[in-house]
């Protein structure tokens, strides 16, 4: 029940970032002359941003299934670090489609500005200076939404506290943990992968639980 309702809030919420990423690309399309490729990159990135999201809230999601089965088992999955954003390639795919999308947005703009008719004085810097914030804020306000529910996506696992670390940092004395806890198996992820692959090219799928591979670790 928690991974449908954490992966129906991650879809609805990144669905309406992406309707209103939708709207304004299609207004920002129709309202001016643009050339081919920045009409390719206006609807392109909303689809890019969902397809990432899809994948990276699907992996999530399967996490922190496994996550809760463990527990039911009384094991306790702890997850490898995660690298730098950087160094991930769906959020390197991410931050070039973010550069991308605002600077071809940004010299649109800019391009578009000047072309206007400022023969009867009424363009003032000021104005001009307003007018092209309030542009780019219409368009980087729904990416920026978009991009951070992507990278929130993707630092979920990151939320799931190692119980049994919880107590045994916090100077409580071991007769006082809960027997729950006090039973708790940690099991690192890789641990769990090659015992799991392991136990499965041996005897099968049906013989990798949490229960085995736990002996295994033991």
């Amino acid at each position: 029940t928690a991974a449908v309702l954490e992966m129906a809030t991650e879809v609805g919420s990144m669905a309406a970032g992406v309707l209103a990423l939708l709207l304004v690309c299609t207004v920002f399309i129709f309202q001016r002359e643009l050339n081919y490729y920045t009409i390719i990159v206006m609807q392109a990135f909303p689809i890019i941003l969902v397809f990432l999201h899809l994948s990276i809230a699907l992996g999530s999601v399967a996490k922190l299934s496994l996550y809760n089965a463990l527990l039911r088992d009384r094991a306790h999955i702890l997850f490898e670090p995660m690298p730098m954003p950087w160094e991930r390639p769906a959020l390197q795919v991410l931050i070039l489609s973010v550069l991308l999308f605002m600077s071809i947005a940004v010299y649109t703009i800019l391009a578009d500005m000047q072309n206007d008719d400022c023969t009867e004085g009424e363009c003032t810097y000021l104005m001009r200076s307003i007018e092209f914030a309030v542009k780019v804020w219409a368009l980087a306000f729904p990416a920026c939404w978009c991009s951070w529910l992507i990278l929130r996506a993707d630092l979920f696992t990151w939320r799931l506290i190692p119980l049994n670390e919880l107590f045994n940092g916090s100077g409580v004395p071991a007769e006082e943990v809960p027997s729950f806890l006090g039973s708790l198996q940690t099991i690192p992820e890789a641990s769990l992968i090659r015992e799991g692959q392991k136990l499965c090219n041996k005897d099968g799928i049906k013989s990798v639980t949490a229960l085995t591979v736990a002996a295994k670790r033991r």
